[in-house]
């Protein structure tokens, strides 16, 4: 069965991927502040157009407490989360 969800740009899939990555890391998702300086944006609001970007592609939602990332279970490692998705647009 193939993924309903829109493909994600190759800078969109780097910054699911940071997200992922520091999710499974600490449990929780970065700070804006941090995702901008490790991935070299030039601006808050870039974090928050990138958040925007995974919610309008059916890869996140907004819910109590900010901003989820579905399909991202807790046990599971971010290479096989990020192995289900489908692969990214050339940018």
């Amino acid at each position: 069965m193939s993924d309903p969800r829109k493909p994600l740009t190759a800078k969109q899939w780097r910054f699911l991927l940071f997200v992922v990555e520091h999710w499974r890391k600490t449990q929780q998702y970065p700070e804006f502040r941090e995702v901008m300086n490790r991935l070299s944006l030039k601006s808050l609001n870039s974090v928050s157009q990138m958040y925007g970007a995974l919610e309008k592609k059916g890869y996140a939602t907004y819910g109590k407490g900010g901003l989820y990332l579905l399909g991202l279970d807790p046990s599971q490692a971010a290479a096989d989360y990020l192995a289900r998705l489908p692969p990214p647009d050339e940018d």
